[in-house]
């Protein structure tokens, strides 16, 4: 099982997740990050936080870990961006492009509410029957998982669009 889930990591790493040429990006995030799922930040610290770069025991990494999907599906990331904290969950609210509600597409960013201050960042995974959000992100019960949340815990949605890529200094040709 661990030989499977090392070649399905490799796979995502090498870019065989990554979007073609359609331009979908927002399932092939989903997609993406679906391969890490059930990765515990205890059992599995040290893959962690070679993966992220923090040690997730110790950070908040739910932000972290939606950067690096970006990255790894050659999406530019809030590391990409500057006057924001790439750890911080609501300066997802800066990235990207908003979506409404009823236009939310499987594998969009999703930016929650937790407390007067902190947040929550992961990917749309899909609703329940009774129309609660399921979101798949880091950090959710110290594991890659996915949650399930109330449509009033939403504070905003994100798509990153092909078109108008204006943050990336690394597709700019920048090399920091």
């Amino acid at each position: 099982m661990r030989v499977l889930f090392f070649t399905l990591v490799l796979f995502g790493l090498m870019g065989g997740l990554s979007p073609g040429i359609s331009g979908e990006y927002p399932s092939s995030l989903l997609e993406s990050a679906k391969i890490y799922e059930g990765l515990d930040e205890h059992r599995d610290r040290e893959f962690l936080r070679d993966f992220m770069d923090i040690d997730p025991v110790k950070i908040p990494w739910c932000a972290a870990f939606v950067n690096k999907i970006l990255y790894i599906n050659d999406i530019p990331s809030l590391d990409d961006m500057e006057n924001v904290n790439p750890l911080y969950s609501r300066d997802f609210l800066k990235w990207g492009e908003t979506v409404e509600p009823d236009q939310v597409q499987y594998g969009d960013i999703v930016v929650l509410t937790r407390g007067s201050w902190q947040g929550h960042v992961g990917f749309f995974a899909g609703k329940t029957d009774d129309g609660k959000w399921l979101i798949l992100g880091g950090n959710y019960g110290d594991k890659v998982a996915i949650g399930t949340y109330p449509r009033s815990k939403i504070l905003g949605i994100r798509r990153y669009n092909i078109n108008t890529n204006v943050y990336s200094r690394r597709f700019m040709g920048a090399t920091s």
